[in-house]
């Protein structure tokens, strides 16, 4: 019989993509499954209904008694694993047939590989494909921890979002699961894997597809600039606390190191990626400026929103001198 592989879906309110998710559950080849869906929203009969029209396969419903912080939900989910791997599937997205055949495949195939990947889509909240710059599709299929969050940082290979991939469930229990100095879950997928890959090796199943769904109320793009500050600033923190990855920089400096430093720039740039697209279309003037300042002082951020801010400010006078001669202009 194949290696079992628990997929978990958490639910906490939302219900309407979860059709979708259930059809690739059941359209998956892998023949030794342990479905194992969460009810954190208190959300009653509605959901085993919506289940059992469209799943034939067997699964496990759990119900949490009352509603629970997403890192504490995650958490529960792999601790009740019965599969020997584990695959956290959120209630919107999706994953081909062979999503789990293949990526329990190259964990099989190497003792040393902590986590599996597969080929990432984004799609809307119409099931859409969304046309991106993938880049990198010519990765190596295996590489090392170091490796890896180089190719991440900088984009070699635009992965977006580590919500869902493959791990063994006895190494997520053994470095202590989802991070719960994260307690939000802005970072906490990413939290995990640093945990599971520092030392280990990342396999990277192409032929294989995680499709990620990305809207306007989706957890992050809803995130008020504070909150996004606030756990960013948190996952930076865990860079420098947390007890594995201080093992593993311990144990080879040089490699956490430059990880490290490729962490703390990816982090940085993902909130002024954000701060001068998406925050500054949301925010009055006086606002955005502010948003500015909420992250912690990195010198190579803050030089550049000030740059960003300077510009814009030089931009908006000279607009405003052009307008004052233009009406200057008509009264002559």
């Amino acid at each position: 019989m194949s290696t079992s592989v628990t997929i978990a879906i958490p639910i906490y309110k939302r219900l309407e993509y979860l059709p979708g998710v259930l059809r690739t559950l059941q359209a998956q080849t892998h023949d030794n499954l342990d479905i194992l869906i969460s009810d954190n929203g208190l959300i009653g009969p509605k959901l085993e209904e919506i289940v059992d029209q469209h799943l034939t396969r067997p699964y496990r419903l759990r119900r949490n008694p009352e509603i629970v912080g997403i890192t504490d939900h995650f958490n529960q989910l792999a601790r009740e694993a019965a599969g020997e791997y584990f695959v956290l599937l959120s209630d919107d997205d999706e994953i081909s047939p062979n999503y789990v055949s293949s990526l329990a495949s190259a964990l099989d195939s190497d003792p040393d590989i902590g986590v599996a990947l597969g080929k990432l889509d984004v799609i809307d909240e119409h099931g859409t494909v969304v046309p991106r710059k993938n880049g990198g599709m010519d990765l190596p299929p295996i590489m090392s921890g170091r490796e890896f969050v180089h190719a991440w940082c900088h984009s070699v290979y635009n992965f977006v979002c580590f919500a869902t991939n493959m791990a063994r469930t006895a190494d997520i229990k053994r470095v202590g699961g989802y991070p719960e100095s994260l307690p939000m879950g802005t970072s906490i997928d990413n939290a995990l894997l640093l945990k599971l890959c520092g030392d280990r090796r990342i396999a990277l199943a192409f032929d294989a597809t995680f499709r990620y769904r990305v809207y306007e109320a989706s957890h992050g793009l809803a995130l008020p600039y504070r909150e996004l500050a606030r756990d960013l600033k948190a996952f930076l923190r865990f860079l420098d606390k947390d007890p594995v990855l201080q093992s593993f920089g311990n144990a080879d400096r040089a490699s956490w190191s430059a990880m490290k430093s490729d962490l703390r720039e990816m982090t940085w740039r993902t909130y002024r990626h954000r701060w001068k697209g998406m925050y500054r279309n949301r925010l009055s003037a006086i606002d955005w400026v502010r948003a500015a300042f909420a992250m912690p002082f990195i010198t190579p951020y803050y030089w550049s929103v000030i740059v960003t801010i300077f510009r814009r400010g030089a931009r908006a006078a000279k607009h405003r001198l052009y307008s004052w001669k233009s009406i200057l202009e008509q009264g002559e």
